[in-house]
């Protein structure tokens, strides 16, 4: 999956033959995600993880969910405990999908799915419906379309009951401000970056944007910064950079600071994510070890 160098995901690889990925991941240590979104709608099938995920703004525990979805353009980070469990992380591309379906239109709303709760008891089916959907993929597009139906329709039952009874938290749709601040962040990753300039950018004092970044986001600026340089070195890393490449590449100015804030936020070294991540096999294939890797639809 880290096959890109943007905070916000890059839309190219998705397709009429590739309309999805679907990967899980392990969290045998502490792991950290800094804020980012991306164009597709993702469904998180979450086991036995511990921590939280920081959506739109506020916390949401993750050790209470067993389904999270979190509408196209959210912003999120994740903050996990690294006590065990895993999670299965299915992206959907609903523009690629356009080739087969009108989502809007079968839904009735030019954007249906940005009010999308986060949770909701009709999300627990997913977890049947989204593996054998993946793993079909475009190998059988007639079983995989007929299984995007039974997705869509759990989707409306949720829909259907945004603002009637007991509610469940809808986040998605805001952050503009905080966009624009991703924006000119990620612009400037591999330089300086200081909490002046990111003030100026959105036209705040630098004591209020302190305390309205910390608000937002759970992070001081700065620790947001550090968390996504290392998600950039992680991409560049997956491109064959060498960890001292990477490190500088990606912002850092001290390659003992950048192994020390890695192994912090991933649970291991650079070198040792780099031989993790040769040793997968080819990503086509989910393996039983449910390590990172991606189930991607054959073309």
């Amino acid at each position: 999956m880290e096959d890109e160098l943007s905070l916000k995901e890059d839309e190219s690889r998705y397709g009429p033959d590739r309309p999805f990925v679907f990967f899980t991941k392990r969290f045998p240590a502490h792991h950290q995600v800094g804020l980012h979104y991306h164009h597709t709608l993702e469904v998180n099938l979450i086991d036995g993880v511990t921590g939280k995920i920081r959506v739109e703004g506020r916390d949401i525990d993750l050790s209470s969910l067993s389904v999270l979805v979190l509408a196209p353009d959210t912003l999120h980070g994740y903050d996990i405990a690294g006590k065990g469990g895993s999670m299965g992380i299915f992206h959907l591309s609903i523009e690629a999908l356009a080739a087969y379906i009108d989502i809007p239109a079968l839904m009735g709303a030019e954007h249906p799915l940005a009010r999308l709760p986060c949770s909701h008891p009709a999300y627990g089916e997913l977890k049947a419906l989204i593996p054998p959907m993946a793993e079909a993929g475009m190998k059988n597009r007639l079983e995989f379309l007929e299984r995007l139906a039974g997705l869509l329709k759990i989707l409306s039952r949720a829909l259907e009951s945004v603002g009637k009874g007991p509610g469940f938290p809808v986040v998605s749709g805001g952050g503009t401000e905080l966009r624009r601040l991703v924006a000119f962040t990620e612009s400037r990753l591999a330089g300086r970056i200081d909490l002046e300039s990111a003030a100026d950018e959105l036209g705040f004092s630098k004591s209020y944007f302190c305390r309205y970044f910390r608000r937002a986001t759970g992070l001081s600026y700065m620790e947001y910064v550090r968390l996504a340089r290392i998600e950039r070195a992680k991409r560049l890393l997956s491109t064959g950079l060498t960890v001292t490449a990477a490190c500088f590449a990606s912002g850092f100015e001290d390659l003992s600071y950048f192994i020390r804030s890695f192994r912090e936020a991933e649970g291991m070294t650079p070198g040792s994510y780099v031989r993790e991540k040769s040793s997968e096999p080819h990503p086509m294939v989910r393996p039983a070890s449910g390590k990172e890797t991606i189930l991607e639809p054959e073309g």
